[in-house]
This record gives structure tokens, C-alpha cells and sequence, in this order.
């Protein structure tokens, strides 16, 4: 069975795929210890019967379904460099692919798996005081419309949780955001009037009571200027022309529109710095576990840095950087030595002779 995984939310898909993969070898299992005279056939006889219901079979084998598109969804935001409006797009069609998981529901499969089940039915005798054995069984008469029905009112209680999952204010937030991920569909009075960009062209104040008792108050100063945005706004329209999605626009005013307009430059610098999740952060402090272990705790934090960077962002080194790599070592054998690192050499003789290298 699949175990218990740093990536938590992918245990639910892979422990429903396996049980619905291994449906008649999970009900042979629970048969056999119901019919055991340890301590748990009871245990094993009550599973066994309650998953060889075709009400059960059909909630397990739907649930799979759903789960699968929403792994996918969270795989998919996990990507470094992903900014909110492609999070709201992934999002959208995760929530399409699961409002269609009933209509793609394979039954011919679920009956053949009901079929099968019956085959590993358990014996058990009826009372205490009889001799006869009973075996159980299933019955693969379903009523599809009913089944159907039910699995539509689950998949609505899905989705309906997904929406609550994002309350009217972050809703707002993501809809203003994702018309900066296409400006050109807007006029520049349509963008200049965006909720965001007044916000970020406003003074911030803020309030709060100390431990004295005391109230404080603070004005910060707005982050942008709003007669700048208004003066460069035909030069951004004409740099970022074509281009959708924050992290292209942002690389695109990287390389072409941080003199002729900054500001909207530092607008789109802080769009690509909102957070979609905690999973990088996560995966950061997985990653520095396995490096610094309670037996290698002595690495300089420059070591440490470098190591993490390596191992998270999955640098690619190209020829030149190993060959630059090796020479340095070679040019530096007591750098070598101290990093407990041993070169071995080709040389011509041993080439030629097409010998063992060493």
C-alpha cells in the first residue's frame, strides 16, 4: 500500500487509486481474516460487508475520480514562478474537469469489478446454533440513474466546498489581478481605475492598541505614484503588447521597461510576489532537513545556501561549467582534498589501448 508521503494532500488520490485498483484482492483480504478466529475477524467481517455494498464500491471508485484532477490542480500550482491569475485558470478548469466527473464515469468497469467481488465472498454461519454456512454476496443489479443522481449531488457539495474556500474579498482580489495578467484587453482609463492600483497608489494607515493602552497610529506612504503609471501607460501598452500572463509581462518590462516605465515595472514586481501557497516555504525547510542533518550540523550558512539552491531550483550544468569544475580542482588538488574528492584521468595510452580507465 502506498505510505504516508511528505506531499500530504497526494496520499488521499494514491490510497483511493490503490483500493479501487485492488478492489478484489482488498475484499479477499478482509474475507479471510472474517473468517479467522483471532481477534479481528469481527473487524474484517463488518469492512468486508460494507465494501461489497454497491452504494460503498460506487462512493469509492467516484471519489477517485475527483481526486485525481484535484492532485493534478495542486501539482500544478506547486511550479515555482506561478502568480495568481494562472492560479485562478488552474483553478477554473480543475473545477470544470471535476463537475464532469459523473458524466465520465466508466459503469461497465464498476460492474466488472462487482462481478469479480463476488468471488471472494465470505462464508459465515448464520446463528449459533446452525450448522449451515451463508456466503455473502452483491448484487451487480444497480439502478445507474440513482447512482448517477447521487454521485451529481456529491460532486456539487465539491465544488461548492471549493468556492467556500475562497472568501468575497480574495475573490475580488484574484478578478482585479487577473485583468493585469492581459491589459491589452483594457482601455488605459479601464486599467488606471483598477481597485488595485488604487490601493497601491493610496497612503496606507494603520491603527492598533499597545500594551500600555494606548492607541498608535501610523500613515505610510503610497507604494506607486499614479501620475507616473498615467505618463508611461502608452509605453507599457506598446512594450507588453501581445503578452499575457504577470510573470511574462514581468520579464518582458524587466528587459525592455524598467527606464522607459518603472513604475508600472515595480506595479508588476509586486504582483509577482504574491504568495499562492506555503509550499514553497515547505518545501525549503524538507529540503534543509535532509541536507543538515543531526550528524552534519556544522555547515557555514554560505554552504548551506548554495547546497539548497542546487538541490531545490534543479540547476541544469551545462559541458563548460563541469569542465570549469574540474579544472578548478585540478588547478587547486588541496581544495580537492579537503572535500574528501579523488579525480581519476584518462590518458592517451590507456584510451588507445582501450583499456580499463581509472
Amino acid at each position: 500500500m502506498p505510505k504516508p508521503s511528505i506531499t500530504r494532500w497526494s496520499y488521499s488520490y494514491e490510497i483511493v487509486k490503490f483500493a479501487c485498483q485492488h478492489y478484489s484482492a482488498i475484499i479477499l483480504t478482509f474475507s479471510t481474516i472474517s473468517q479467522s478466529t483471532s481477534n479481528g475477524s469481527s473487524d474484517g467481517r463488518r469492512y468486508v460487508t460494507d465494501l461489497m455494498k454497491p452504494v460503498v464500491a460506487f462512493q469509492i471508485h467516484l471519489l477517485r475520480d475527483i481526486l485525481r484532477p484535484s492532485m493534478q490542480f495542486l501539482r500544478q500550482i506547486e511550479r515555482r514562478g506561478l502568480c495568481l491569475d494562472q492560479f485562478a485558470l488552474n483553478v477554473s478548469a480543475a473545477r470544470e474537469t471535476i463537475s464532469q466527473a459523473m458524466n465520465n464515469f466508466d459503469f461497465i468497469s464498476f460492474r466488472t469489478t462487482l462481478n469479480n467481488i463476488n468471488d471472494f465472498a465470505p462464508v459465515f454461519t448464520l446463528t449459533s446454533h446452525s450448522t449451515r454456512l451463508q456466503q455473502q454476496s452483491t448484487s451487480t443489479d444497480i439502478d445507474e440513474g440513482e447512482l448517477s443522481q447521487m454521485g451529481n449531488d456529491f460532486i456539487q457539495h465539491v465544488l461548492q466546498s471549493l468556492d467556500n474556500r475562497f472568501n468575497t474579498e480574495a475573490k475580488e482580489v484574484i478578478e482585479n489581478l487577473c485583468v493585469f495578467s492581459s491589459p491589452s484587453n483594457q482601455s488605459p482609463d479601464e486599467l488606471l481605475s483598477n481597485p488595485l492600483i488604487q490601493k497601491y497608489t493610496s497612503s496606507i494607515s494603520y491603527t492598533h492598541k499597545g500594551v500600555d493602552g494606548k492607541i498608535y497610529a501610523r500613515t505610510d506612504k503610497p507604494l506607486l505614484n499614479l501620475k507616473y503609471l498615467k505618463d508611461d501607460v502608452y509605453a507599457f501598452y506598446k512594450i507588453t503588447e501581445g503578452v499575457t500572463t504577470i510573470p511574462a509581462i514581468l520579464s518582458k518590462l524587466a528587459k525592455f521597461g524598467s527606464e522607459q516605465c518603472p513604475e508600472w515595472y515595480r506595479l508588476y514586481q509586486i504582483f509577482g510576489t504574491f504568495a499562492v501557497g506555503s509550499n514553497e516555504a515547505e518545501r525549503m525547510f524538507s529540503t534543509l532537513r535532509r541536507i543538515k542533518t543531526w550528524m552534519r550540523n556544522r555547515l557555514s550558512d554560505t554552504t548551506v545556501e548554495i547546497l539548497l539552491k542546487v538541490s531545490s531550483l534543479d540547476i541544469q550544468l551545462t559541458d563548460d561549467a563541469v569542465n570549469f569544475i574540474v579544472q578548478d580542482f585540478v588547478k587547486n588538488p588541496g581544495r580537492a582534498k579537503s572535500r574528501n574528492i579523488t579525480l581519476f584521468f584518462k590518458t592517451d595510452e590507456v584510451i588507445e589501448n582501450d583499456a580499463e580507465h581509472f
